[in-house]
C-alpha cells in the first residue's frame, strides 16, 4: 500500500512538472535565439545600411536594414534557421515583414516578425488592444524599428502571448 502511495505521489509531481519544464526549455530557447538575432542586427547595422524602415518588396536589401534583414534570414539554412518552437507544421521558419498588425490566422505564427509599427514596440506590446494579434505571434522573435527611440528593439512573444522579460534594444546611430 505504501509503494502506491509513493507511486501516486511521483505520477502527480511528474504530471504537475513537465509542462513547467517544456514552457522554461522553450523560454531558454527564444532567449538564445534572441541574443543570436541581436547580434546578427547589430553586425548588419554596422554595414551602414539606411535604417529606415521598409516592409517586404518595397525596399532594397542592398540598401535597407529591414530588407536586407528579412533577406538574410530568409536564405538561411540548416541551424543558422530561425524556427518558431512554438509552431508546427512547414512555415515554422517564416520571415515576416510587415508594417501591419498580424490580425489574419495563418497555419503557423513567423519565426521572426520585422516591423515598425507602434503597436508592436516593446513597451506597449502587452497592453495593445490587439490580443489576437499578440496570440498570433507566440514563439516569434520580433524586430521592431522604434522611430520614437531611434532604436531597433529586439525581443520575443512567451507562450502566454505577452513580451520577453528583456529586450535588447540597438541604437540606430551605430
Amino acid at each position: 500500500m505504501e509503494m502506491l502511495v509513493i507511486v501516486a505521489i511521483v505520477a502527480v509531481v511528474a504530471l504537475v512538472g513537465m509542462p513547467t519544464l517544456r514552457h522554461t526549455s522553450v523560454n531558454a530557447v527564444l532567449d538564445g535565439n534572441m541574443r543570436n538575432l541581436a547580434a546578427l542586427v547589430e553586425e548588419e547595422m554596422l554595414q551602414g545600411l539606411d535604417d529606415t524602415y521598409h516592409p517586404a518588396g518595397d525596399g532594397d536589401p542592398e540598401q535597407y536594414l529591414s530588407n536586407q534583414l528579412e533577406d538574410v534570414l530568409g536564405q538561411a539554412e540548416g541551424a543558422a534557421r530561425y524556427i518558431n518552437p512554438r509552431a508546427g507544421g512547414p512555415h515554422s521558419d517564416a520571415i515576416l515583414n510587415s508594417a501591419s498588425i498580424l490580425a489574419d490566422p495563418s497555419p503557423t505564427a513567423p519565426a521572426v516578425f520585422i516591423t515598425d509599427n507602434p503597436s508592436s514596440g516593446y513597451e506597449v506590446f502587452d497592453s495593445q488592444p490587439y490580443e489576437t494579434s499578440r496570440q498570433l505571434l507566440i514563439g516569434s522573435l520580433v524586430v521592431h524599428f522604434n522611430t520614437a527611440r531611434r532604436s531597433v528593439d529586439v525581443f520575443f512573444v512567451s507562450q502566454n502571448g505577452l513580451k520577453s522579460a528583456q529586450v535588447i534594444r540597438l541604437p540606430m546611430d551605430i
